[in-house]
């Protein structure tokens, strides 16, 4: 129990995180940390956020994989999903995802599984069976929560610190609700296939530490997997589980230990090239890699990826003033040759300023573009956020530096994955945009 008292307010929190699964329990645990010890408020409303966040992002990837294998997807559902989980922001997580699946689960009359489980704290069953399915409180909360996000802690602390506690005080049971709602799922574990004959268990915040043995499919074999607890008394045979690739994978990766890692978003899908980009919860670090496009692919179809992916290009080639057609230059110049000094000098440039201006002179054609597009996508390309930039191309067009203002600042939005307010998005000029991105980085 944490019992925390900041003037008139008083939040008491109580979480067993044994009972969540991992990349909730370490969520959770840095929010207990954070009232138990944290003077910075806003930290701590932070520190909520993000457990919400994580806990959403959880509950809709148990949710996807129990659809996807349900008689409740369909070609029309599937595509109009896919084209909102290209590049998803929690307000898609939420709404896309918890929200809509949830539904259909429940309007499908899906039964007896973990996603069903979950869909019902986010939709009342059907009473009587031909009622439509109506959302909980706790759905019309978690939409609430997404438009605070947005609009109140997205852009940093602009209030006081009286405003962030009472902010606390209100959203926490929210939280708690949502805490309690994964907690009552702990009859499911989650658990990572070692073998054919034993997994390790995913619960609490010290992951794979519990060996145990099981009977799984051989297809199952490295993937991050529900089980109810009763059925892993069951050795003599292949148990029935929940399989939740691709959107928990267990990933090897250069910088730590093999991890659990959350699908995040399709970082190009071409014949040569096809990635995704993957968000570990532990150190908060965001990589690309190609394995989960395999699952993606048997779930969804390789012609409803490209044709998802075309079309989400196409919607971004002018938002806001932001030129996506950048996507094709970086594709085209990134594989460079040679040039090392150049990228070992920017490098080290980097690590010896924390801001400035660096400039690289050359005549046409010697290598700039594909330079710095190479750095982009291969040299920063698994930093967190990644790398924000624009080119200015005389040859298609594109000389305008109020276009260059509006590009930074909506992709710095995207990459933060932060929402204007509706009465801050319609401040459009040239100087208001200006006056917005100077606000945006200080």
């Amino acid at each position: 129990m944490i019992e925390v008292t900041s003037g008139e307010i008083t939040v008491s929190f109580q979480c067993d995180t044994s009972r969540l699964p991992y990349p909730v329990a370490i969520t959770a645990q840095r929010f207990i940390d954070a009232l138990d010890s944290s003077s910075d408020v806003f930290r701590t409303v932070n520190c909520l956020k993000d457990c919400f966040e994580a806990t959403i992002k959880f509950l809709g990837a148990v949710l996807l994989a129990d659809y996807f294998r349900s008689s409740a997807a369909t070609p029309e559902r599937n595509a109009l999903l896919f084209q909102n989980l290209m590049k998803p922001a929690l307000g898609h997580w939420v709404g896309s995802v918890v929200r809509d699946v949830s539904r259909w689960l429940i309007d499908a009359k899906v039964e007896g599984t973990v996603g069903r489980a979950v869909a019902a704290l986010f939709f009342h069953p059907l009473v009587p069976k031909s009622a439509k399915p109506k959302r909980t409180q706790l759905m019309e909360l978690c939409e609430k929560f997404v438009t605070y996000r947005n609009e109140t802690i997205g852009h940093g602390a602009m209030r006081t610190d009286a405003a962030y506690e009472r902010d606390l005080q209100d959203w926490f049971p929210m939280l708690r609700e949502l805490l309690n709602g994964v907690e009552r799922l702990a009859g499911y574990r989650l658990q990572l296939v070692t073998s054919r004959a034993g997994f390790s268990v995913w619960m609490g915040t010290e992951s794979g530490t519990t060996t145990e043995a099981g009977a799984f499919d051989e297809s199952l074999d490295g993937h991050f997997i529900l089980c109810h607890v009763t059925d892993i008394e069951t050795t003599s045979q292949a148990q029935p589980v929940t399989d939740l690739f691709p959107f928990l994978c267990y990933l090897p990766d250069r910088e730590q230990q093999s991890r659990l890692h959350f699908y995040d978003s399709i970082r190009r899908y071409q014949e040569t090239r096809k990635e995704v980009e993957v968000l570990a919860y532990d150190t908060g670090f965001k990589c690309v890699r190609p394995e989960p496009i395999v699952g993606l692919e048997r779930l969804l179809t390789p012609e409803l990826l490209s044709k998802a992916f075309k079309t989400h290009q196409g919607r971004m080639e002018i938002i806001e003033g932001r030129v996506a057609a950048f996507g094709e230059l970086l594709v085209k110049h990134t594989n460079l040759v040679g040039r090392k000094f150049v990228i070992n000098a920017v490098k080290r440039f980097i690590d010896d300023n924390d801001r400035g201006l660096l400039v690289i002179e050359a005549e046409p054609g010697k290598g700039k573009t594909a330079l710095m597009c190479h750095l982009i996508e291969e040299v920063f390309g698994h930093y967190s956020p990644l790398p924000i930039h624009f080119f200015y191309r005389r040859t298609a067009g594109i000389t305008d530096p109020d276009v260059c203002v509006r590009t930074i600042y909506h992709t710095l939005l995207e990459s933060h994955e932060l929402a204007e307010g509706d009465d801050w998005r319609q401040e459009t000029s040239p100087e208001k945009m200006l006056d917005k991105l100077n606000d945006l980085l200080s």
